[in-house]
Order: structure tokens, then C-alpha cells, then sequence
């Protein structure tokens, strides 16, 4: 199970650094050598939440420091 942990924050690193961009699990899963479906369930036994959910979730998060700082959404995600 560490190597998973260790590969999932790997990941993780990868979304952070990609957030700006369309992440989609096909796209990650295939960087990462996996199958769509082992992928995402790895993914979810790891982290908690699916591929999409966290993504999701990091992306809302990041539109929300936009707004506090009173920067346009959409010119701070772009």
C-alpha cells in the first residue's frame, strides 16, 4: 500500500501544478499508467474522494481565494 500512497502524491502533485488546466481522469490515469477504472478506485482508497470530486474540490477552492482577494474568476483561472 506505500507504493500507492507514495504514487497518489505524485498525483496530487500533478493536479496542483495542472489546476489551471481541463484535468480529466482518462488523462491522468493514462499519464500515470493505470487504467481508468484501477486508477480511480486506487485514487479513492488513498485520498478518500474520487479523481473528479477532488479536482473539483481544489478548483472551487481556488475560486474562492479569487473572490476573497476581489480578483474576476474567470481572469484569475485563465
Amino acid at each position: 500500500m506505500n507504493y500507492y500512497v507514495t504514487l497518489m502524491r505524485d498525483v496530487i502533485d500533478y493536479i496542483e501544478a495542472s489546476l489551471r488546466e481541463r484535468l480529466v481522469l482518462e488523462q491522468v490515469a493514462e499519464k500515470f499508467g493505470f487504467s481508468e477504472y484501477h486508477f480511480n478506485r486506487i485514487f479513492k482508497a488513498v485520498v478518500g474522494i474520487s479523481l473528479k470530486q477532488y479536482i473539483g474540490a481544489r478548483k472551487l477552492t481556488e475560486a474562492s481565494k479569487l473572490l476573497r482577494n476581489k480578483v474576476p474568476v474567470i481572469e484569475g483561472l485563465l
